[in-house]
């Protein structure tokens, strides 16, 4: 029986993951990175030092929503957590509309559906917005290991560590940011 419906997703990501014909999703998802990784560090830079203020504990959180995938509005959360992250109930915290950044990524997604046409007949929507929600969602991923440590000499002890990571899911380190606003994202 020929595969119809959501059935062909598997398919769709393993022939997007291995395109001879042009680009692999992995090609678009770098390409993507170096375009956007400098707007995107410089964006979250201010909110990260106005959380960070004159602490010495804690971390700032540099999260993706989910839910931003989906509609389209590409909101991050960044939120700076006295503990352990996304335990405190109401910690001081912003969210950076940052549509303006990925606007290039979603036209991305066209030339993605293009190349899905070449090999899968009659591509239908919603097999393009799972293919959409998951390059969205391997770009947000990989932006947070695209982003390297600012190495700055000075007292790690006045330095609050800056985490990136999906909201409620795995954090990794990107950078931390002192008292004094030195530190930060590259």
């Amino acid at each position: 029986m020929e595969q119809t419906g959501l059935e062909r997703i598997d398919a769709m990501k393993a022939y997007l993951q291995e395109a001879s014909e042009g680009m692999t999703l992995d090609q678009f998802v770098e390409r993507r990175l170096g375009t956007i990784w400098m707007e995107f560090a410089k964006a979250v830079e201010e909110p990260v030092k106005k959380l960070a203020g004159q602490k010495t504990d804690g971390a700032v959180v540099i999260s993706y929503l989910r839910g931003s995938i989906v509609t389209g509005s590409h909101v991050f959360y960044i939120a700076y957590y006295n503990g352990e992250p996304f335990v405190e109930e109401e910690p001081e915290g912003v969210y950076l509309d940052l549509c303006h950044i990925f606007g290039s990524a979603e036209a991305d997604c066209m030339e993605i559906n293009r190349i899905l046409g070449r090999k899968f007949v009659r591509v239908l929507d919603s097999e393009k917005e799972e293919i959409r929600r998951w390059y969205l969602h391997l770009l947000y991923e990989q932006l947070g290991a695209f982003i390297k440590p600012q190495e700055k000499e000075s007292d790690a002890a006045d330095r609050v560590p800056v985490l990136y990571g999906g909201y409620m899911d795995k954090l990794h380190s990107i950078g931390d940011v002192g008292s004094n606003g030195e530190g930060g994202l590259t």
